[in-house]
Formats: C-alpha cells, sequence, structure tokens
C-alpha cells in the first residue's frame, strides 16, 4: 500500500465528496422523473373542481370560513 502525501489525500476525499454528492443528485433527480412519467402514464385528463370535492362532503367554501378554528 503506498502513503499519499497529505494533501494528495484530501484532493482524493474531496473527490469522492464531489461524486457522492451528484450521484445523490443524480438519483434525486432520477425519482422525480420516474414519479413525472407515472403521474403523466396515469393520467386521463379529468380534472375535479375544489368546490365539488367540497359539495361532496357537504361544505361550500363560505361554510369553511364560518367554521372556528377549533373545529
Amino acid at each position: 500500500m503506498s502513503v499519499l502525501p497529505y494533501s494528495r489525500e484530501l484532493s482524493v476525499a474531496d473527490a469522492t465528496r464531489r461524486r457522492v454528492a451528484e450521484l445523490d443528485h443524480s438519483d434525486a433527480d432520477l425519482r422525480d422523473l420516474a414519479s413525472v412519467l407515472a403521474r403523466s402514464a396515469a393520467d386521463h385528463g379529468s380534472r375535479t373542481s375544489l368546490d365539488d370535492v367540497l359539495g361532496v362532503f357537504g361544505h361550500t367554501r363560505q361554510s369553511l370560513a364560518a367554521l372556528d378554528d377549533d373545529e
């Protein structure tokens, strides 16, 4: 095993840290891409308005605004 000068060891360690950070960033990018692709594949284009959803639960925007924060 060869012994590297101290400054060379730091350079290798710094390069390794940078490479690991790059791989972490790439990993996160790939996860984001997979999520976007899965969502786009499953998207059928239909949208539900907030008012329609509130109506299913028997509320309106006004009825929610009138509720106390404790409810």
